[in-house]
C-alpha cells in the first residue's frame, strides 16, 4: 500500500503543474521509505525516490537509487524505465536504451515507456524507430506530439500539422 501510495504522489508531482510538487515529491519519498522500511527487496520504492531526488536537481541521488532498484528488480518494467529515464535525463541516451527497450518489452502497453522509447530513437536519429514508437503511443490511446515532431523532422510537414491536431484534439477529450 505505501508503494500505490507513493506512485499516486508521484503522479500528481510530475503530471499537476498547478499544485506544490515539491510537497507531493516530499510525501511521495516519505511513503516510499516506508514501504521499504516494510520490504526492503522491493525495487521500485527505490526508483520513486530517485524521482524525488531529480525533484531535487540531484542527479548522482537519482541514478544511485535507479541502479539499487535495478539491482533488486531488474524484472519489473517501472524500475527499468525509471533508470532509463534519470540516464536520459542525464543525458546519457545511449546507456538508458536498453533499459528503455527491457520496460517496453516487459510492458508492451504503456505508452509512457514509447514515449521515452521515442525519445531514444529520435536523439539518436533514428527517425523510422522514432515514428514507431509514435504511433504506438497513438495506438494505446495517448496523445504523441513526439509523432507530429518526427514526421516534421522527416520533412513531413502537412501530416506533422495533421499529427498536432489530433494530439491537442486527444489532449482536450482527456481534459474534458
Amino acid at each position: 500500500c505505501w508503494v500505490a501510495l507513493a506512485e499516486a504522489h508521484q503522479l500528481v508531482a510530475v503530471y499537476t503543474q498547478c499544485l506544490d510538487r515539491n510537497a507531493a515529491a516530499a510525501r511521495m519519498a516519505d511513503c516510499a521509505r516506508r514501504a521499504i522500511a516494510l520490504s526492503p527487496k522491493l525495487g521500485y520504492p527505490y526508483a520513486l525516490l530517485g524521482v524525488h531526488e531529480l525533484t531535487r536537481n540531484n542527479f548522482v541521488g537519482a541514478l544511485d537509487y535507479g541502479y539499487q532498484a535495478y539491482h533488486l528488480d531488474p524484472a519489473d518494467p517501472a524500475v527499468a524505465m525509471r533508470l532509463g529515464y534519470f540516464l536520459i535525463f542525464c543525458g546519457r541516451t545511449r546507456d538508458a536504451a536498453p533499459y528503455i527497450k527491457a520496460a517496453v518489452d516487459q510492458d508492451p502497453v504503456d505508452g509512457r515507456k514509447y514515449s521515452l522509447l521515442w525519445g531514444i530513437h529520435f536523439c539518436m536519429g533514428d527517425l523510422e524507430a522514432a515514428s514507431a514508437a509514435g504511433q504506438r503511443m497513438v495506438d494505446l490511446g495517448m496523445p504523441s506530439i513526439a509523432l507530429a515532431v518526427t514526421s516534421a523532422a522527416q520533412g513531413k510537414h502537412d501530416l506533422a500539422i495533421e499529427q498536432y491536431l489530433q494530439s491537442q484534439q486527444m489532449m482536450n477529450d482527456i481534459i474534458l
